[in-house]
């Protein structure tokens, strides 16, 4: 008997989802010196350090950088919030 493979089908998640997504796990803080944010650079994309910057996370609590984003979808894995059958709509 001949073995078939099935086709790995994905889940598509915008780009605007997984924003909303990330931003929920990084608020979930007891305290307000705890939230971050994700936010998207506007316009072309700065360069800093030589590092392309698209997105970023932003400490609320004194409103300063802390960290570079360069792949969201890598990320948003890293975090847990998308899963192995979601991929990042192109």
């Amino acid at each position: 008997m001949p073995l078939t493979v099935t086709p790995v089908q994905f889940a598509i998640v915008s780009e605007r989802a997984l924003i909303k997504r990330i931003n929920r796990k990084l608020a979930t803080g007891t305290d307000a010196y705890s939230v971050r944010v994700l936010r998207k650079t506007r316009g072309e994309s700065p360069v800093e350090c030589g590092v392309t910057m698209n997105y970023y996370v932003l400490w609320c609590f004194t409103n300063t950088l802390e960290s570079i984003i360069e792949n969201i979808e890598a990320y948003g894995r890293g975090l847990g919030v998308l899963h192995d059958w979601e991929k990042l709509a192109e």
